[in-house]
C-alpha cells in the first residue's frame, strides 16, 4: 500500500513544508517567529517535525483521532511528496495507523469484519481507494495543525500552543 510516492497538494502542501524541517524535494514554505532575546528582536526559523513524513503520519493520526476529512486541493501547482524509498523506511508505522483507521472509523463494519480488514492483505483494486481514504483524513489533521500554530508570532506563543497541543492529545 504505501510503495509509491505520496502527493499533497495546495494548502495542504504549504501546511505541510511550513511545519517541516526537511522540505528539500520541492519549494520551502517557512515558519518564523520573532525571538526577543533582549532589547531585541530576532527571526527565526522553526519546525516541528523533523521530516514530512513525520508530519504526515501525525496529520493521519489526527485526521483519524478527530474525525476529520478533508477533499483534495485543486490547485496542483504546488505540492509537496514522499517518496517510496522513504515510506517503505516507515512501512509498519504506516501500516499500524492505517489499521487504526479501519478498526477505528469504519463503523459500519461489525467487529470482526474491521479486524479482518484491517489485518488482511490489501487487494490491488483498493489500495488505491483505502489511501485515499486515509490522505483525506492527513488532510484533515493538517488543518488541525494549522490551527493550533498559525496564529503563533513569537517564541512564547509557540510554546503556549505546543503545551495546549501535548495537553490536548496526550493520555493521561
Amino acid at each position: 500500500m504505501f510503495s509509491n510516492p505520496i502527493r499533497i497538494y495546495g494548502i495542504y502542501s504549504q501546511i505541510a513544508k511550513k511545519y517541516s524541517k526537511d522540505n528539500s524535494n520541492d519549494k520551502s514554505e517557512d515558519f518564523i517567529l520573532i525571538d526577543n532575546e533582549g532589547k531585541k528582536s530576532i527571526e527565526r526559523k522553526i519546525y516541528i517535525f523533523e521530516t514530512l513524513l513525520d508530519c504526515y503520519m501525525t496529520a493521519m493520526m489526527l485526521g483519524i483521532v478527530n474525525d476529520k476529512k478533508e477533499p483534495e486541493d485543486s490547485d496542483k501547482t504546488i505540492y509537496a511528496t514522499v517518496f517510496a524509498d522513504i515510506l517503505v523506511k516507515k512501512r509498519e508505522q504506516l501500516e499500524r495507523i492505517y489499521q487504526h483507521m479501519v478498526l477505528t472509523r469504519y463503523v459500519d463494519l461489525d467487529v470482526n469484519a474491521r479486524i479482518k480488514k484491517a489485518f488482511s492483505i490489501i487487494k490491488e483494486e483498493d489500495k488505491k481507494e483505502e489511501l485515499e481514504n486515509l490522505k483525506s483524513y492527513m488532510r484533515g489533521g493538517l488543518l488541525i495543525i494549522d490551527d493550533y500554530f498559525k496564529n503563533c508570532a513569537t517564541i512564547e506563543d509557540f510554546c503556549i500552543k505546543i503545551i495546549d497541543f501535548k495537553n490536548d492529545y496526550s493520555i493521561e
